[in-house]
């Protein structure tokens, strides 16, 4: 059997774009990360940019930061931050989200 190496050079891909919501959460995209730097294929991310922008930063091979237009940045503490037009990764610890409950609030539902 040919390595994924091959395999992913041969697919002709110029990046992947795995999504942590639905590959297996942090730890599937660090698996689908390290085998993309293993093949030479630059890692970039799927949404989620609250998340994804420190998955991304904190790989040498990392690629683009796709940003969706759902405005979680009015849900969260800290919208994403740019800087000389790169996007920023948080230093708290964690995944860098925090959501503002207070915000959030009129979307509570009541469950019985």
């Amino acid at each position: 059997m040919k390595s994924s190496k091959w395999r992913w050079r041969k697919a002709g891909w110029a990046f992947v774009q795995p999504d942590a919501s639905n590959c297996g959460g942090i730890t599937g995209w660090l698996r689908v990360a390290a085998e993309s730097a293993r093949s030479g294929v630059p890692i970039c991310s799927h949404g989620m940019q609250e998340l994804h922008v420190s998955l991304v930063s904190g790989q040498a091979h990392g690629g683009w930061l796709e940003v969706h237009s759902f405005p979680i940045d009015r849900y969260t503490k800290q919208p994403l931050q740019l800087e000389q037009h790169l996007a920023m990764a948080p230093d708290a610890p964690g995944i860098g989200v925090e959501f503002d409950w207070e915000r959030l609030q009129p979307f509570r539902l009541q469950l019985s």
